[in-house]
């Protein structure tokens, strides 16, 4: 088991509750038991629990769910062979966004705000993921370690993508795609900016992706990547309240 319950300062101001987050591995009847009763006496308001379900041999994730960790997100990460790439013709353009992009990629960040953990989550519901994505673009367009790409044609913007250099297992990853205009390559010109900005001329990782997004699952294999590893998102929450 991995420990106490983390506290997550920059969520909670965020939402405005009392935010932790816990790795629910191998959590036996007994720890979940302990989980709730340290939440309960630190107050928190919701516990976010991630759970490995590629290595679920001891169904973990039935006990959980019986002590009031719910199912939000069901997520795969994937992984990119060294294999060429090849991306479809656009007339859509990518560059680096600048903070002059911000209010036009405001304005499209609802398309992705249902494939969030929060937008699955009506007690934090759809505004709450639109929230936490227009947050989160703009911090990556002031973070070096972060890209957040835009794509325009003679219309104006057609889409953006959020990148981390290092990712989350360390090398260039790949987390996000929104586009406006489907089947016109946007999304391949996004991800052939990202392969020349990473290290290397390519990427080798993809964030987390909820399975229900099956486009952008397609996208990605399409262009090599496969599924290496998969998660669970599951919600706490104090007052025992449902999803959906």
């Amino acid at each position: 088991m991995s420990g106490r319950i983390e506290a997550l300062p920059w969520d909670s101001d965020f939402f405005d509750l009392s935010i932790g987050r816990v790795v629910l591995d191998g959590a036996t009847a007994d720890d979940l038991a302990a989980f709730d009763a340290e939440a309960r006496d630190r107050d928190f308001d919701c516990v976010y629990g991630a759970l490995d379900t590629g290595q679920d041999d001891d169904n973990v994730a039935i006990r959980v769910q019986l002590h009031n960790f719910l199912l939000v997100d069901q997520s795969v990460q994937m992984m990119r062979p060294d294999v060429p790439y090849v991306p479809l013709p656009s007339d859509s353009v990518a560059r680096e966004a600048t903070e002059d992009d911000i209010e036009a990629i405001m304005e499209i960040v609802p398309i992705i705000a249902p494939w969030s953990r929060f937008g699955a989550d009506d007690r934090f519901g759809l505004e709450a993921g639109v929230r936490m994505w227009r947050a989160q673009v703009e911090r990556g367009i002031r973070d070096e370690t972060r890209l957040v790409t835009v794509t325009e044609d003679d219309s104006g913007l057609t889409g953006f993508a959020t990148q981390a250099c290092p990712g989350e297992l360390g090398v260039p990853g790949y987390e996000s795609t929104t586009v406006t205009k489907p089947g016109a390559g946007v999304a391949d010109a996004l991800m052939a900016y990202f392969f020349d900005w990473a290290p290397g001329g390519t990427a080798t990782s993809a964030g987390w992706m909820a399975v229900r997004n099956i486009a952008i699952l397609r996208h990605l294999h399409r262009h090599g990547y496969v599924i290496s590893s998969s998660r669970g998102a599951f919600h706490w929450w104090k007052d025992g309240a449902s999803y959906g």
